[in-house]
């Protein structure tokens, strides 16, 4: 009987042997998880039981995750709840105050009425009621008045800039001159730069529990300009419980003893028509309701022009709101704002000229 010879390997076959051996490994691993294939997706009734239940409690959580994205205001509401009345160190961002967490942002308060504003960095805003005593911050009692984060992470209380013969700019990080400071007076300055020599100065403050916010154009360049301002003024989304056609989205009220307006489909309304406009909140479970209000005689010029619109078609929008290029104008929905026009102010080299407004908390019933 032969003897069997030791078998030696080249070099070049010992190569070779390395990733078959590394073939087979994977190949092993495979069929082993193939054996287990049965036992969680089809091994008799119970696992095929189990199996569906997995996989139906996965898409019950993707659906949920999705609805909470789509219609996160909804869901708080149907459950009784704000939606700022979120642990603001949550995890999504869109739960909080201004996308920012309150570490991040500044803000004053009214301690007597409880109501708040709070601004980024950046100047953007937000106005609330229910604020922690003192400190301003959220309570578990906090309600929005004008909302400043939508939950697809847009800013919506912010100003834009359109300096003559240059294109709008907002004011935002791109455009800031200097970061949101509160002053000793209790007011949130910030201030940006805009091309053109053109600077900005928005400054937000608290009088008698409603807000004012100011904006001082100021033209540092040797020659004159003409300068337009647009900002957005957005008051919580009016979620809810049908409003049964009974409350219109706003209502804009003329004054001088003429006839309220309901504002129900978007439109621009001249400026000089308005006196106040009314943003009833019915379908929110707080006094979420309020009322825009502009310069008093001899306090500074009044709009030109007041724009209401969807909120996200505004944030949207560089500058003007372009509703005249639509068919028929579209129903207001839920998520509704008001974009302010102070349109063409000239202003002389080393001038400058403030634009202002008020917004103010009014019951519900006051304001339908």
């Amino acid at each position: 009987m032969p003897v069997p010879q030791e078998v030696r390997l080249r070099s070049y076959e010992k190569i070779l042997l390395v990733p078959i051996l590394a073939c087979l490994a994977a190949l092993a691993l495979i069929f082993a998880a193939t054996l287990d294939y049965p036992t969680r997706f089809a091994g008799g009734p119970a696992a095929g039981r189990e199996a569906g239940s997995e996989l139906a409690r996965d898409a019950a959580a993707d659906n949920k995750q999705a609805d909470n994205t789509q219609g996160r205001e909804a869901d708080a509401v149907a459950n009784g709840e704000d939606r700022r009345t979120q642990d603001p160190r949550a995890g999504d961002a869109s739960s909080y105050l201004l996308c920012s967490p309150e570490a991040a942002l500044s803000w004053v308060v009214d301690p007597r009425t409880r109501t708040a504003v709070a601004a980024d960095e950046a100047g953007h805003l937000a106005f609330y009621g229910g604020a922690a005593d003192r400190a301003g911050t959220l309570s578990g009692d906090s309600y929005e008045i004008l909302s400043g984060c939508l939950p697809q992470l847009a800013y919506t209380n912010h100003a834009t800039v359109l300096v003559e013969g240059r294109g709008p700019e907002a004011a935002s990080l791109d455009t800031l001159r200097s970061k949101t400071r509160r002053t000793a007076d209790d007011t949130l300055v910030t201030s940006f730069s805009f091309a053109g020599g053109v600077r900005l100065d928005q400054s937000l403050s608290l009088q008698d529990g409603s807000l004012r916010a100011d904006y001082t154009l100021t033209n540092d360049a040797r020659q004159r300009t003409s300068v337009s301002l647009r900002t957005f003024v957005t008051p919580t989304a009016d979620l809810g419980p049908s409003r049964d056609g009974r409350v219109a989205r706003f209502i804009v009220d003329p004054g001088g003893g003429q006839d309220r307006r309901p504002v129900e489909t978007e439109r621009e309304i001249d400026g000089a028509e308005i006196g106040t406009v009314r943003a009833p909140r019915t379908g929110v479970p707080s006094d979420s309701s309020g009322r825009l209000l502009f310069a008093s005689e001899g306090e500074g010029r009044r709009p030109d022009l007041v724009a209401f619109a969807p909120t996200l078609d505004l944030t949207a929008t560089q500058f003007r709101y372009a509703q005249a290029q639509r068919p028929s104008a579209w129903p207001l929905p839920p998520a509704s704002s008001m974009a302010v026009y102070w349109l063409y102010e000239d202003i002389p080299a080393g001038g400058s000229t403030t634009f202002s407004y008020r917004y103010e908390p009014v019951p519900p019933e006051s304001a339908d």
